[in-house]
C-alpha cells in the first residue's frame, strides 16, 4: 500500500546498472539509509552517510534531520488498522535504523571534543527513550555523555596480558642501535605506530587534501615514516668503516624482515626507502660486504611491495593478512587523493555523487579495520630511546645525507667520470 512506500520523492535517488545507489539528495539519502525496507548493505550505506554529510550540512542540521525522521508521523487519512500497520511495518524499523546510525556515529565517527553537539544528541536520545520507554531498546539508550563515551571505548579494549617476553639489550643504561634486537625494535615500533595510527579520525582522512587540513595525527604518522628512513640512512653513514656500515645495513634488513612478518608495512616501506635512497645505494664497498642471505631477504621484501601494477602484490597481502596490521600510510593517502581528485562531488542531475563517497568509505573502512592493538609489551626505556633518537629529532636535508655518503665512500675516479658525463 501507498503509506508503506519510501518517503523520498521520485528522481531524488538514482541507481547504476547493477541496481546500486549512485546519486541522491542529502535528505533522500538519509531516508534511504533509515528506510524500513530490507537492505543487506545498510551498514556500509550508513558509514558512507556519516563520512559525507558534513560536506553538505552542519552537525546540528544533521541531528535535526535525524530527529524529524525519527519522530515521523503517520498520514492523517489512515484508518486505525492502517495506522497500526504503518507503525509496525514502517515507523518502528525506521526508528531502530536511526538509533543504529547514531550508535555507529558515536562509536566510530564522533569527534570527542565536540561537546555542544554531543549534548544535542543526548537530548534527542532522551526524547527518543521517553517515546520508547516500554521497550527494551528505549531502556538501553545512553542518557548522558559518560554513557556515550562508554559506547565509544568499549570496542577499543584489549584485555590480553599474554605478551611475548621482550628481548632486551644486555645493558639498559648504555646501548646502541645494533644492541636492540630487530624483533624487539619491530615490536616497539608496532606499538608506537599503532598508537599514532588509531588517532587518525575518519573525517581527517576525508579532508586530508584540503588546504586547511591541519591534522596533527596525520602529521605524526608521516613524520614517523620519514624519521625512520632518515635515521637508518644517517646511521649507516655514521661510520667510516665499511664493515661497520655493512653491520648497520644487515641490521636494517633484519628489521625489515621482522616488520614484514609482524605486518607493519609502514615500517617495511620506511626501511626500504632508506636502503633504496641515493645516499645508500651508491655505497658499493658497503654492499659488497653484505652476505647473500641478507641481500635475498631485502630482494624478497622489495618484490612484495613493488609499485608494479599499482602495488598489486602488496594490496593482495593486505586483503589476506591477519590483523593487527599497519598499512603503508602513503598508499592510503594516494588512493584518497585519486578518488577525491578524479570524481566530482555532484552528478549531472545536481544530486550528490554517492558513488564517490562509496569509494571513500571503502578506503577509510579498510583503514579503520586495521586498528587492532598489537599484543606486545611496552618497554618504556626502548620507546624513550626510539622517540629521542629517531622520532623527535629534526628532519635532515637529503643533500646533506648524500654529501655525507660521498665523504664516507668517495667516488672512484672512473665512477666520478661516468657520473659527471
Amino acid at each position: 500500500p501507498w503509506y508503506l512506500m519510501p518517503d523520498y520523492p521520485k528522481g531524488s535517488i538514482t541507481y547504476n546498472m547493477e541496481g546500486q545507489i549512485n546519486g541522491a539528495t542529502l535528505t533522500s539519502f538519509i531516508e534511504y539509509v533509515s528506510s524500513h525496507e530490507k537492505n543487506d548493505n545498510i551498514e556500509f550505506e550508513q558509514r558512507t552517510l556519516l563520512l559525507m554529510f558534513d560536506q553538505f550540512c552542519t552537525i546540528p542540521e544533521f541531528i535535526d534531520y535525524l530527529s524529524k525522521r525519527y519522530f515521523m508521523k503517520p498520514p492523517e487519512e489512515l484508518s486505525k488498522e492502517e495506522s497500526q500497520e504503518w507503525k509496525i511495518v514502517k515507523q518502528t524499523p525506521t526508528q531502530n535504523k536511526i538509533l543504529d546510525l547514531i550508535n555507529l556515529w558515536l562509536s566510530d565517527y564522533w569527534i570527542e571534543d565536540d561537546t555542544d553537539n554531543l549534548q544535542k544528541i543526548i537530548n534527542f536520545l532522551r526524547d527518543a527513550s521517553k517515546k520508547m520507554f516500554t521497550t527494551e531498546r528505549g531502556e538501553s539508550l545512553p542518557n548522558d555523555i559518560k554513557e556515550v563515551h562508554e559506547i565509544k571505548t568499549e570496542s577499543n579494549r584489549n584485555s590480553s596480558d599474554n605478551y611475548p617476553h621482550p628481548i632486551l639489550p644486555k645493558s639498559q643504561d648504555k646501548f646502541t642501535f645494533l644492541d636492540i634486537d630487530p624483533m624487539e625494535f619491530t615490536r616497539q615500533m608496532c606499538l608506537l605506530e599503532m598508537e599514532a595510527y588509531k588517532k587518525v579520525h575518519p573525517h581527517e582522512l576525508m579532508i586530508v587534501n584540503k588546504k586547511n587540513c591541519k591534522s596533527d595525527s596525520i602529521k605524526m604518522l608521516t613524520k614517523i615514516s620519514i624519521r625512520i628512513t632518515q635515521f637508518i640512512i644517517s646511521t649507516i653513514l655514521s661510520d667510516s668503516d665499511p664493515k661497520k656500515r655493512a653491520a648497520y645495513l644487515k641490521h636494517a634488513i633484519s628489521i625489515c624482515k621482522k616488520s614484514f612478518e609482524e605486518r607493519n608495512f609502514d615500517l617495511v616501506f620506511s626501511v626500504i626507502a632508506a636502503l633504496n635512497s641515493s645516499a645508500i645505494v651508491r655505497l658499493q664497498k658497503t654492499w659488497a660486504l653484505l652476505q647473500t642471505k641478507s641481500k635475498d631477504t631485502l630482494e624478497y621484501c622489495q618484490n612484495q611491495i613493488s609499485h608494479n601494477k599499482n602495488y598489486q602484490k602488496y594490496r593482495h597481502i593486505l586483503k589476506t593478512c591477519e590483523k593487527p596490521c599497519i598499512p603503508f600510510f602513503g598508499i592510503i593517502l594516494k588512493d584518497i587523493t585519486f578518488t577525491e581528485d578524479g570524481n566530482s562531488k555532484y552528478r549531472k542531475e545536481n544530486l550528490i555523487n554517492i558513488s564517490k563517497f562509496h569509494n571513500m568509505a571503502t578506503i577509510i573502512g579498510e583503514y579503520n579495520s586495521f586498528k587492532v592493538p598489537y599484543n606486545f609489551k611496552e618497554v618504556p626505556f626502548l620507546q624513550f630511546w626510539i622517540k629521542t633518537n629517531i622520532i623527535d629529532i629534526d628532519e635532515k636535508d637529503e643533500q646533506d645525507l648524500y654529501d655525507l655518503s660521498l665523504k664516507v665512500e668517495p667516488r672512484d675516479q672512473t665512477l666520478n667520470n661516468n657520473e659527471n658525463n
